[in-house]
């Protein structure tokens, strides 16, 4: 697991390594950039899953903005962890609630 804050509260592990490189270094989105991301939501505790582009209303990932704060299409981990990603990599990402969509 990739500690993406250094305090264990946004947690990344990649799946599948990403591609899109640039003078041997991996791209990643910059602030301000949209990006397109599939996301599986899930209760940590029960497994109980909460939102799933893949299977839910018109089955597309979500565009949002990096730093987009104000629309807040997607919690404010899951941005961390986007923006530490590289194009087509696949990971799986643990959030507490703070930086998620909070307790309840």
């Amino acid at each position: 697991w990739q500690d993406v804050l250094g305090s264990g509260a946004v947690l990344k592990r990649t799946l599948r390594e990403g591609h899109g490189k640039k003078t041997g270094e991996e791209i990643r989105p910059e602030y301000k950039q949209f990006v397109r991301v599939h996301i599986i939501g899930k209760v940590q505790e029960t497994g109980k899953v909460f939102i799933d582009t893949y299977t839910q209303g018109d089955k597309q990932p979500i565009c949002f903005e990096i730093g987009d704060m104000i629309l807040q299409l997607v919690d404010h981990g899951v941005m961390l962890a986007a923006r530490m990603m590289a194009e087509g990599e696949i990971c799986v990402v643990k959030v507490v609630a703070r930086y998620a969509y909070g307790e309840k």
